[in-house]
Order: structure tokens, then sequence, then C-alpha cells
């Protein structure tokens, strides 16, 4: 092996474990645990996790080599009750119905008579409400061997796709396209193996820093029930360790859990098909966060302001389309539906933008990424229901996008009726009208009375393959 393939490692061998039942202490240690994850782990934070590094630590990092840990990725899949075991589970929460009726019935009996009724009326719910639970337990539960093949399969799919080692390559992927880096892969060894104390060897080779990537979790967890809808979430840590000397630089932890919950046996359909395809989805926008904290996010005490809250040089909306890409798999990355920004504060351009990409594995077909000040902040799967029964769903036609935001504001705000007012605030979307790709400026003006306040004096339509006005609705006298 060569030694520019080398990093000490001080982790366990790999292995997939399959939880099936937790007990109590275990599942709140991993509640205790999975929200310590969430939350990052270094000293400082910011209000949406770790703070970054520093610039003068990222201008010294060198040649970075980028390792996967050997640290074993805990898997919990949360398996639903059998038909038994559901029965049973249905019987006790009617119980715990009749307990719960006789603790609030006690409290509320004020003499002997009423206690007795209390009781009784207690005893009946009891009664009743087990067998009935336990009808409906059984009813939900999942047949045994359905519950053992699909854990088999999500098994399979976890070996099969190696997490720990498709997380690292997809990082590196990412910080190479968007960084200025330099970026060499090397491979963990395992705790005193025959070369793991040549530390001089990788920066012989000139590997100054090495960054090791680990996944700390894959779950699929969800509520207490017999068969329960399960969100999947993944964590992973980072860490800038120099290779001279194997001082720990910088640390953080970040955590994503999928928007769509599905049942345990739809998890592992189709030899865990959906699975295999959320993680995949996990692990891009797990991955392009760790690139952003690392590498791209700069550090509060060094963003230069104009005004309080807002960056002297805002992305456009074509800057952010493609900064959100990379957040995406192949077949939804650049293929925008709509574009749209929250009322603008303090400047006329806005800050705060949604970017909406045709995502054809999604459920409504839809992706969106909130962008504040340039900076991610968001990812969902927005309810775009009534989209879907018409054209506002599918994508724009890419090679007409040519007129970008700020040219876009420039246009609209050159509007003759506008040259005597004070224009204050905007709002732009970037969407389909009559087949072509449109932008809606929303303009806001002082009022000449009392220039403290604002007036909405209407939109300027202009088109986004042409730069030509559309059409305009507007009031200019609003503002008086």
């Amino acid at each position: 092996m060569k030694a520019s393939q080398q990093v000490r490692s001080v982790h366990s061998s790999v292995r997939f474990p399959f939880s099936a039942i937790l007990s109590p202490l275990s599942r709140l240690c991993l509640a205790v645990t999975w929200l310590s994850v969430a939350s990052g782990c270094v000293t400082k934070h910011s209000a949406d996790g770790p703070l970054p590094p520093s610039e003068e630590l990222r201008a010294n990092l060198g040649i970075i080599g980028v390792a996967a840990t050997s640290r074993s990725p805990r898997f919990y899949g949360q398996l639903p009750k059998g038909k038994w075991a559901g029965a049973g589970h249905g019987a006790l929460n009617g119980l715990e119905s009749g307990v719960v009726a006789l603790d609030a019935g006690s409290h509320a009996a004020n003499d002997p008579w009423s206690e007795a009724f209390v009781m009784s009326a207690a005893a009946a719910v009891s009664v009743i409400g087990a067998p009935v639970g336990a009808i409906g337990g059984a009813f939900k539960g999942v047949p045994e061997r359905q519950r053992l093949a699909a854990r088999a399969a999500l098994t399979n799919a976890m070996a099969e796709l190696n997490v720990r080692e498709t997380f690292c390559d997809r990082l590196t992927e990412l910080a190479r396209e968007n960084t200025r880096h330099v970026f060499v892969p090397v491979h963990a060894v395992e705790p005193g193996g025959p070369e793991s104390d040549n530390r001089g060897s990788l920066t012989n080779d000139g590997v100054k820093t090495v960054l090791e990537v680990g996944i700390e979790g894959l779950l699929l967890t969800g509520k207490k029930a017999v068969n329960p809808p399960l969100k999947l979430a993944l964590s992973a840590n980072a860490r800038l360790v120099s290779a001279a000397d194997e001082l720990e630089l910088y640390s953080c932890t970040l955590a994503h859990t999928n928007a769509a919950a599905r049942k345990f046996t739809e998890w592992a359909a189709d030899d865990a098909r959906l699975f295999r395809e959320e993680f995949d989805r996990a692990c891009r926008v797990l991955a392009g966060r760790m690139v952003d904290k690392l590498f791209v996010e700069p550090s509060p005490d060094e963003v230069k302001l104009d005004k309080p809250g807002h960056l002297q040089s805002e992305l456009t909306a074509f800057q952010l389309i493609r900064a959100g890409s990379r957040y995406l798999g192949p077949e939804a990355a650049g293929r925008v539906v709509q574009v749209r920004s929250e009322r603008s504060v303090g400047t006329l351009a806005p800050s705060v933008w949604y970017v909406v990409y045709y995502d054809p594995t999604a459920r409504t077909k839809a992706t969106e990424i909130k962008f504040a000040d340039g900076r991610k902040v968001s990812i969902t799967q927005p309810a775009r229901v009534l989209e879907l029964y018409s054209s506002a769903h599918l994508e724009l036609p890419g090679e007409r996008l040519r007129v970008d935001s700020n040219d876009a504001l420039t246009i609209a705000r050159s509007e003759p009726v506008l040259e005597k007012l004070t224009l204050k605030f905007s709002r732009l979307t970037l969407e389909r009208r009559k087949n072509q790709p449109v932008w809606k400026v929303h303009f806001w003006a002082a009022k000449g009375t009392n220039p403290g306040k604002d007036a909405d004096i209407g939109e300027v339509f202009v088109s986004a393959d042409t730069g030509e006005v559309i059409s305009t609705d507007l009031n200019p006298g609003r503002a008086d």
C-alpha cells in the first residue's frame, strides 16, 4: 500500500447490525444520541448548526487527503409488530384507556357515589377497550414471514450500499466541483496495523490535512405503534486533522431526515428500491451540506455586511439554481419549475429565495430549496398538488432562461411610470406563463405624504427569454 493511501484510524471494523427490538433504555440512549448528533459536536454553534472553519484555517489546509473512517455506522430499522404482538399492543392500549379514564375521573369525583360510578365506567372501558384494541392491533400487525423478508431485504440493501465509502465518495466529488482545494483519496487502516504508525508518509507525499468522514447512523424510525410510518434519518461527521501531528483542527456532525414517511414493508419492497433511492438522496443532501460547512460557508464574524442581516453582494436567481443543483441527483439537477423570492427587507433586491426543481422521484414531482443571503436553509418536497394537473409542474425551458433576476429587476424598475417613485421593496417570481418563462416583478414604493410607509403599486412582467416587458399592472397613484 502506498504511503499516500494511509491514515491513522482508531475506529472499529465495519459491521451492519440490524436491531429488531430495542429495550426502553436503549431507545432512550438512541434518542439522546440522535439529538446530540443533530445539533453538532463542536464548541461553538450558529443558528443552523456548528460554525464553519475560519478562513485562516481554510487557507492553510493545503492538499487534503479524504478518508472514510472505519467506524461501524449504526443501522436501526423499527420493525413493525407481528399479529400476536400487535394484538398484545392493542390490548395494552385498550387497558391504558381505562386507566386514564380512572385517573381523570378520580380527580373529578367529589363523593363516594361518584367515585364508584367512575371506577365502574373505567372498568367497563378497560373490559371493552382491551379486546377491541387487541383486534385492531392484530389487524395492523404484519405477518411474521413478511416481517422477516422485509428485514432481510433492508439488511441486504444496507450491505450493498456500502454506506461509508459511498458518502465519502459523494462528498469528495462535490468538494472538487465546488471548491478550489485539492483532494486526494486516502484509505483508513485498522488500528495496530503494520503501517498505522507511519505518520510522516502522508506529509512526504504532499498531503497537509486529512479529512476523515464517517457515518454515525442510518435510521428508519417513527412513532411507537404497531406498524407506524417511518422516516429515513442519516447523520455524518467530519474531522479535519493535521497530517503531520494528527492534531484535530475542526470537527462537525450534521444530520438529515427525509420528508416522506413510509411503512417498514414499503421501504423494503422491490428489493428495498425506495430505501436505496432515499439513501442516495439523503447522501447527496448531507454531503452537500458538509461541503458547505467545511469549505464554503463563511463564519459569522468574517461576513462583511452592508446592513444588518444582509450580505454586500446577493446571489442572483440563476446562480442559486446552479448552487441548489449540487444537492440533487441527475434526474432533478437544473430542471427548474419555479423561482420565487420573499418580499425584500431593507433593500430593493430580495435576499430570501425558493428554487423549485422538477423531481420525478418525489411524490409531487417537486423538490424545493430555500436560500437566505445566498446560503441554503432547507430542502423540502412541497405539496404542489394542484400544479400536477396543469403545466405549472413542468420544468421551464432552460435554453430560454437568458434574463437573470438582477436584470429583470433593472428592466422592470426602468418603466417610465416608476421614474418619479422611490421604490423600496420588491418580490420576484420566475414561472411559466403562456408556455414561456416570465419574471413577475412586484414593487412597493414609499408614500409621498409619509415616506416611512410603503404602498403596493403593482407588477411588471418581463420575458426571461428576451428581456422584453410583456405587460404591466401598475398603479403609481397608490403612492401619493
